[in-house]
């Protein structure tokens, strides 16, 4: 029986006017890996980078263009998240082990997995362009990506995380349109499940809740409060750095009255919190490399009994100051560094039955919808990345091509939008015994370039 695959709008039309020419009777291959090894031994991730209906898609979307396709995807890569490997071998799909990667006789143009490399890559044969969220700020000498940089076994490197800035732009209905399209599409679906946690601690009416920062995870947790809790609701407040962005939410909301109010701020006061049954913590300043604690313990204490926090920004530090902030590690003379715990602890201790919660990977808490989110956005680019390197004869040239596009401001197709995108997460290239490190792109740059050099590599570029 034939398996029913549901077709979302999510890969433009495969058209010259949208910059994709017929390749006739080209072949190109395509290796989903799997992400269950990240966070191993304690938390192994539970997501999967694309399901099979995604690429059920992409398959027939490159037989548009004259492209086949070979599908391979690691053995359970979907299991965890609900996507069984027979899913995937109804469409299309080989399934091969890990332990068969060294033997690939169709050596994969481009390799995707949802989060950053792991050992396994290093075993994979050829040159193949590598997109998926690298979290360089983790490397090590031992971790993954260190490996797959030691084998050179790729072509390019790509930082999911950092990959857009110019598909948005365009009319292609990306809906909403990120200007980073792969980390945005994370970020709602945290402040998505932020909102839920926040709703399921209101009372039966009156209630109120704070939102520190107006961007994407804030707007989402926003949008799921006033679905799903409007009649538990008094005033949702959200509290926004930028002035603009303060315009923008005001006529965003405007249909809410005063439900929703926006205040133009960098910290929470006491007078915001005090009587609060909720509060969302976002990362306020986008791309600073840290989040400044908005608010402390004391004023956490303001909040109504049973109040619940959710720190989404926890990914940068968390925006919660407490006591332990200030105190000296005795084991390394340095500032003693803060956990999850810590704050759960001290926000526990102000009593009144008051909560903290905070994950680093929100999403994987729901992995089955969580794939499917992201692969809604990856879907794109892998598409983008696998004609180009049918049209471009392999991922040499497909580099080639990427790297020798000139930033526009408007790009004259959905095309030309994806392959800048692309060039801007650009994180590493090896291309004519030439090793490319791209800082705008990686933290710890520096230590990568040098782990490098330590390693052999010395023809660099930065």
């Amino acid at each position: 029986m034939t398996k029913e695959f549901v077709h979302e709008p999510i890969l433009p039309e495969p058209t010259e006017e949208n910059g994709f020419i017929n390749q006739a009777g080209k072949t190109v291959t395509f290796l989903l890996g799997t992400d269950y090894f990240i966070g191993a031994p304690h938390t192994n991730e539970q997501r999967v980078a694309i399901t099979p209906a995604q690429a059920h898609q992409l398959k027939s979307w490159l037989a548009q263009l004259g492209i086949d396709l070979k599908l391979y995807v690691v053995r359970d890569a979907g299991l965890r998240a609900g996507f069984p490997d027979s899913d995937y071998e109804a469409a299309g799909a080989r399934i091969i082990g890990l332990e068969k990667l060294p033997y690939m006789h169709d050596h994969p143009h481009v390799v995707h997995a949802l989060k950053e490399s792991t050992s396994y890559e290093a075993t994979i044969p050829g040159h193949f362009l590598r997109i998926g969220a690298l979290h360089s700020g983790d490397f090590r000498p031992d971790c993954g990506l260190a490996e797959v940089l030691k084998k050179g076994n790729y072509s390019a490197v790509f930082d999911g995380s950092a990959v857009g800035g110019f598909a948005y732009k365009t009319d292609f209905p990306i809906k909403p349109s990120f200007r980073v399209p792969l980390r945005s599409s994370m970020s709602v679906y945290a402040g998505w499940l932020a909102g839920e946690d926040v709703g399921d601690a209101l009372g039966e009416r009156g209630e109120r809740v704070v939102i520190s920062g107006g961007g994407v995870v804030g707007t989402s947790a926003a949008d799921v409060l006033l679905e799903k809790n409007r009649d538990q609701l008094s005033e949702i407040l959200i509290i926004e750095k930028f002035p603009e962005r303060c315009r923008q939410l005001e006529e965003q909301y405007a249909e809410y009255g005063n439900l929703v109010r926006i205040k133009e701020g960098t910290t929470i006061e006491d007078e915001d919190l005090r009587g609060a049954r909720g509060l969302i913590l976002t990362i306020f300043i986008q791309g600073s490399g840290a989040t400044p604690k908005v608010t402390n313990t004391e004023q956490i204490k303001l909040m109504a009994e049973n109040g619940h926090v959710v720190d989404v920004a926890i990914d940068e530090g968390g925006g919660v100051r407490t006591p332990m902030d200030d105190k000296i590690d005795p084991r390394t003379h340095k500032p003693y560094v803060v956990t999850i715990e810590d704050i759960k602890h001290a926000v526990a201790s102000l009593g009144k039955g008051l909560s903290y919660h905070a994950d680093n990977h929100m999403p994987r808490r729901r992995p089955h919808q969580a794939s499917i989110e992201h692969g809604r956005t990856a879907l794109m680019y892998l598409a983008a990345l696998l004609y180009c390197c049918a049209a471009k004869d392999g991922t040499e040239g497909a580099l080639k091509y990427i790297m020798d596009q000139d930033y526009i401001e408007e790009p004259k197709s959905i095309f030309a939008a994806l392959i800048l995108d692309l060039k801007h997460g650009l994180a590493f290239s090896n291309m004519n015994n030439v090793t490319g490190v791209y800082r705008h792109v990686l933290k710890k740059s520096d230590e990568i370039r040098q782990f490098l050099v330590d390693n052999g590599v010395t023809n660099l570029f930065v």
